[in-house]
């Protein structure tokens, strides 16, 4: 079976849930809050894991509280975090109203900064497939991560750009995507990207074809509760998302992702492969993921 390479963050996650966002200068109380592992590359690794597929999760830990959270808490996980680093950990606040939607307030510390020498010491042979998120590459330091990926365009590498793929700079999205095989993104993120390079998209079926067109690789775009659209090789598809009760959609389009790049290292089709990731991803949207019902 193939073996994947998971780049990014692993984050101690603050999950503070609380019946609706507060207005300037509102006072409210919280429902609960409980901190847990998180962070884009630790939730696809840990959905690839899940599905039995090998992965290395190529992310860094640092000092702090929250990072030895994160290597307590990594102990008994199915992927651990390979890379230590001297340089202070942050979190992550995520903010979810009682409708399941969530807000991000990141503090970025060790677990975004990546450097040099870990990719010059990395042996890539074993791997077919590398994951990659943007909340990485917007960092001074991810021009290290864009480096290695034009060095090994022979792989199947996925990106995943993020809720900021807006915020970051069009010359590293640009060399980002011109090495990557796949793009997955949300509606809200691919309109966003249009939009800043002035060729703006009135949906996501426009949006897909667009940026296949435009990068030459396949293209995923989720969006909620509503249809996700593929398009490879210029071929657009649908695909019907099962209704489910929202109780929380933190991590849904990370497994989403995941699920993906699982079942295309077992040998499915781009199809196949969106099919079951929709229902991965339906799973996650019915959890609860601070463990409390």
């Amino acid at each position: 079976m193939k073996k994947i390479l998971v780049i990014g963050s692993t984050v101690a996650d603050i999950h503070i849930h609380l019946d609706q966002l507060p207005t300037l200068e509102e006072d409210v109380n919280i429902q609960y809050q409980k901190m847990t592992l998180g962070g884009c590359a630790f939730n696809v690794a840990s959905v690839i894991a899940d599905l039995g597929v090998p992965c290395t999760l190529f992310s860094p830990v640092g000092k702090g509280i929250y990072g030895d959270f994160i290597l307590n808490e990594s102990e008994n996980a199915k992927v651990r975090p390979c890379l230590r680093s001297e340089e202070e950990n942050g979190c992550c606040y995520c903010l979810i109203d009682r409708d399941g939607n969530r807000t991000f307030m990141s503090v970025h510390g060790a677990e975004y900064h990546f450097k040099e020498e870990w990719f010059k010491e990395l042996d890539v042979t074993p791997y077919d497939l590398i994951y990659v998120c943007g909340l990485e590459i917007e960092e001074e330091t991810g021009k290290y991560i864009i480096d290695f990926l034009k060095k090994n365009t022979g792989k199947y590498i996925c990106y995943a750009p993020g809720g900021r793929i807006a915020e970051l700079p069009v010359a590293k999205n640009e060399e980002t995507m011109q090495a990557c095989s796949l793009l997955h993104l949300n509606r809200r993120e691919a309109l966003a990207y249009l939009e800043k390079l002035h060729d703006p998209a009135e949906n996501a079926r426009e949006a897909a074809q667009k940026l296949n067109g435009r990068y030459h690789c396949d293209v995923v775009i989720t969006d909620g509760a509503k249809e996700v659209v593929s398009c490879e090789n210029g071929e657009l598809c649908a695909y019907p998302v099962r209704p489910v009760k929202q109780r929380n959609s933190t991590g849904a389009g990370d497994a989403h992702c995941a699920a993906i790049l699982a079942c295309r290292a077992k040998g499915e089709t781009l199809a196949e492969a969106v099919r079951h990731a929709n229902e991965v991803s339906a799973k996650v949207v019915m959890s609860d993921s601070s463990g409390k019902d």
